[in-house]
């Protein structure tokens, strides 16, 4: 349960841990943006949070979910900060960087969504860490889901897409897969990832942590054919096409390849789909597999 619950049309007790509060209305319920104070590495910071709660009621004029009483948490990958399109224009901040992959979502299925911007989060450790102090405020009780990802490995097809991060995984390869960091394999709920099996940046060790997982029926890891760090349709790739050419340097080839994949949207959706059945009504998700674009995960 939240502690800043949102009713009809006004916002309850605001947690002091969040300030330079803004509220609007959303078609399907309510949303409220400002700071959060965290930590990184024991130095106070100030992030950008958004939260966003479907209505307590149905209207009677419109189809607005009701809110079912569960939090989504979207942690996003990278060092957080801006959005960028290919040209260099700020588009957008982060803590709305997951809005199109299960934001909307979560939102529009009757799921309260929230999200912050992890910028300076520069580790795994720290990234994380900052998840969980988010959560810990945003939340009232324990979160039903708790999302873990990490990792690196893919298949030539993906050759076009290495130069990005072709020294870190080159760098991970070298390490033993008892090496990474701080991930001790044991699981208090189901968990389920799903990740392009060109990605890179974190398919090693979501395999490897595939072989840890503790219980081992509590997990599942859903690999997408063809798929790199995010699809093509995800409105994330621009920033990384426009790093990639201005910031890094490289060839635009790289830069089109990281646009030119399948996507990986409705195998997440589905999936999120499935581990709230498996929370709620202990239904289990069909088992780990590769998964080809558009297509069902299988049974």
């Amino acid at each position: 349960m939240l502690v800043l619950v949102i009713g009809a049309g006004v916002a309850a007790q605001v947690p002091s841990a969040f300030t330079s509060i803004a509220e609007s209305d959303l078609t399907s319920g309510r949303q409220i943006k400002g700071l959060v104070a965290l930590d990184v590495g024991g130095t106070p910071v100030n992030k950008r949070f958004v939260i966003r709660m479907p209505a307590a009621a149905k209207a009677a004029a419109r189809q607005v979910p009701v809110w079912n009483g569960s939090l989504v948490i979207g942690a996003h990958g990278g060092s957080g900060g801006s959005n960028f399109d290919r040209a260099g224009n700020v588009i957008g901040t982060d803590e709305a960087a997951l809005d199109d992959v299960i934001g909307r979502h979560a939102l529009a299925n009757g799921f309260a969504y929230a999200s912050f911007d992890r910028e300076g989060a520069v580790s795994a450790r720290d990234g994380l860490g900052l998840t969980y102090q988010f959560a810990e405020i945003a939340t009232a009780t324990d979160p039903k889901i708790r999302a873990y990802a990490d990792a690196v490995g893919t298949p030539v097809e993906a050759r076009r897409l290495w130069p990005y991060t072709g020294a870190g995984a080159v760098a991970a390869a070298a390490r033993p897969p008892t090496a990474t960091e701080d991930a001790t394999g044991k699981l208090q709920v189901p968990t389920l990832e799903v990740a392009g099996n060109w990605d890179d940046l974190v398919i090693r060790e979501l395999r490897a942590y595939r072989e840890r997982a503790n219980p081992r029926a509590s997990h599942r890891l859903y690999q997408v054919d063809g798929v790199w760090h995010m699809s093509s349709d995800d409105d994330g790739v621009m920033s990384f096409q426009y790093l990639a050419t201005s910031r890094m340097k490289l060839d635009p080839d790289v830069a089109n390849a990281m646009g030119e994949g399948p996507t990986y949207l409705p195998t997440v959706r589905e999936a999120f789909d499935h581990l709230i059945r498996w929370v709620e009504a202990g239904v289990a998700a069909p088992p780990s597999q590769t998964v080809t674009p558009g297509i069902m995960i299988k049974r």
